[in-house]
């Protein structure tokens, strides 16, 4: 048998129902210098009797079995410590993977001497035809070149390094950059795998990216109560991202990354919060990061605009200080305009004749202007606090001091600043009509 070049870590538990295909995408693979290490974790399903029996046919399938429930962290961790291959990969015993996945991800790997090297993904149900989600590969030519060659995190833009999964299923990685950095899965019983490869991307002096392939990696998407993550306590995404900050600031990183860490943290908490099981939890949790949990992050308006965060994920920072439950998790604004579109016109129609201040420029404001840019047939100016000076459709943006009652209509593009607003209209003398769009997008 030739020298084996990788090892792939599969943690088992219970995944009877759709562990022979996944262990047959493995077997399938091009690329045959690989162990498979399968840890299996007190499944009681039938699993583990589905891998010794794979082991008899095939010398490359190494079986583990643990002798209590540890969690698919402890097993993954485990199997580093055993492994003796140049390179390392991860797959889920419940997903599939294309036939090239580990040549493409090698020769990639191997060819540029990277601690790792990652590729595209995306989500299926039922079959793996029935693709519900994709993954967001770099959109412009200049984009997917960067990304293609050897690369550090951050000479990626904040938009594309976002676009990068912390899934283990997505990365080949090189052992002796773990053994560097230390790496070890979080032994949280969800989301521990979100620690591993955050650092692992912010610690990698070299990545490279396949990008010349369509998805070599298919996540199933289902409700079987096996799968962890349907149970997922939103608790244990803090804790990952409160491991992440400290990891970046022992590794003296934290001023290169901080961009890139509020911006992921933001999203994710609101992430876990809108997907959490049970109401209780979605709470609570909200509730958390509004009285102490953002903070413990480090995350403040300060630290948003010193680290030039953009407004988009900033945003949602707002959410959890001054917002509700709703506005976390309430619909894109713009499918709303779609769903209200009529409503809209309507009362758009009704500002013929007036003039109009639109208060707030960013994407609410790109939205309306997209969709009812010919139905804004009077005169409009804009305010923003943050971006006066700047210009917005031809037209400067100012403070609201500078153009106290010379309109007749304010349009608060979004209630969650209503408060503030009204404060600033209240303490200049404004008299215009304040008129809150969100009123109308029920």
């Amino acid at each position: 048998m030739n020298e084996m070049e990788i090892s792939v870590i599969m943690p088992v538990y219970n995944a009877g129902e759709y562990l022979r295909e996944a262990l047959d995408c493995v077997l399938a693979q091009s690329f045959t210098r690989y162990w498979l290490y399968c840890i299996d974790d007190c499944s009681d399903d039938g699993s583990y009797e589905v891998l010794t029996s794979y082991q008899k046919k095939d010398e490359r399938i190494q079986v583990y079995h643990n002798k209590k429930r540890m969690g698919a962290a402890y097993s993954r961790n485990f199997a580093l410590e055993i492994i003796d291959t140049p390179y390392v990969g991860f797959v889920d015993a419940d997903d599939i993977i294309e036939s090239n996945m580990f040549s493409e991800l090698f020769q990639a790997i191997d060819t540029y001497q990277a601690d790792i090297a990652y590729c595209e993904w995306d989500v299926f149900e039922g079959t793996v035809d029935n693709i519900v989600i994709s993954s967001r590969q770099p959109e412009s030519d200049k984009e997917k070149e960067q990304a293609k060659k050897p690369h550090l995190l951050q000479e990626l833009s904040l938009e594309n390094t976002l676009k990068i999964a912390n899934a283990p299923w997505l990365f080949l990685l090189r052992r002796e950059f773990l053994k560097e950095t230390g790496l070890q899965f979080q032994a949280l019983p969800s989301r521990n795998d979100v620690y591993f490869f955050e650092m692992a991307k912010m610690l990698a002096e070299k990545m490279v990216h396949v990008s010349e392939c369509r998805a070599l990696v298919h996540q199933r998407k289902h409700d079987s109560a096996s799968r962890i993550g349907n149970l997922s306590e939103p608790m244990n995404r803090f804790r990952a991202y409160l491991q992440i900050r400290r990891g970046l600031e022992q590794h003296g990183i934290w001023d290169i990354h901080a961009a890139y860490f509020f911006s992921r943290c933001l999203s994710d908490m609101r992430y876990e919060v809108t997907i959490a099981a049970k109401p209780e939890q979605r709470e609570a949790f909200f509730e958390f990061l509004r009285e102490s949990g953002l903070e413990q992050l480090g995350i403040c308006q300060e630290s948003l605009e010193r680290s030039n965060v953009p407004r988009g994920f900033s945003y949602f920072y707002d959410c959890f200080c001054w917002g509700t439950l709703s506005d976390i998790g309430q619909r894109p604004f713009r499918e709303n305009l779609l769903k209200n579109r009529m409503i809209v016109q309507e009362l758009l129609h009704s500002f013929r004749g007036k003039k109009v201040a639109f208060w707030g420029i960013g994407r609410r404001m790109d939205a309306v202007w997209e969709l009812f840019g010919k139905d804004l047939d009077f005169p409009i100016c804009f305010i923003d606090t943050r971006k006066a000076g700047g210009v917005y459709r031809g037209r400067q943006i100012m403070k609201y001091e500078q153009i106290v009652n010379k309109n007749n209509i304010i349009v608060l593009l979004n209630s969650l600043y209503k408060k503030e607003i009204i404060n600033t209209v209240d303490n200049c003398h404004g008299k215009e009509e304040i008129v809150e769009l969100d009123k109308y997008l029920a």
